[in-house]
């Protein structure tokens, strides 16, 4: 493997850049049998909902957890023994839902608190915030 840099990422499959993160592909194939003959077709499964204003609209059909993480800031960079704040967003897809969130680091690494736990009564459009200390052993 070969050594990395301070904030710079190792792509080892270099087909991958440029593809997005997620790739949408949930399709259905439908075959149709006329005279003896049948014919399939495929079709990618979307969701349709009609709306006052802007009328018919289709969006992606994803399967998603019932709650979902993201770390709040894109890139942190850990250098010698500094502590750095490491805030987690935390949404609900469903009503009534708690449980806890750690994050999973290697062993050369200290983190306080441990877990942290949260919990939702309503599924939540806004998403609630969480922080943990993290530093780097070195």
């Amino acid at each position: 493997m070969k050594q990395q840099t301070l904030g710079m990422y190792q792509v080892s499959d270099q087909t991958k850049i440029g593809l997005p993160d997620i790739i949408r592909d949930i399709k259905v194939t439908f075959t149709i049998v006329i005279d003896g003959i049948a014919i399939p077709f495929e079709k990618t499964v979307v969701y349709k909902k009609n709306d006052d204003v802007k009328g018919e609209t289709y969006s992606p059909f994803d399967i998603v957890p019932i709650v979902t993480s993201s770390i709040l800031n894109k890139v942190i960079i850990f250098s010698k023994e500094k502590t750095r704040t490491v805030g987690v967003l935390i949404k609900a897809g469903k009503d009534k839902i708690n449980g806890t969130i750690q994050l999973n680091l290697p062993d050369t690494w200290e983190i306080s608190p441990k877990s942290i736990p949260f919990s939702f009564d309503k599924k939540e459009k806004i998403k609630q915030s969480i922080s943990n200390n993290c530093s780097k052993k070195c």
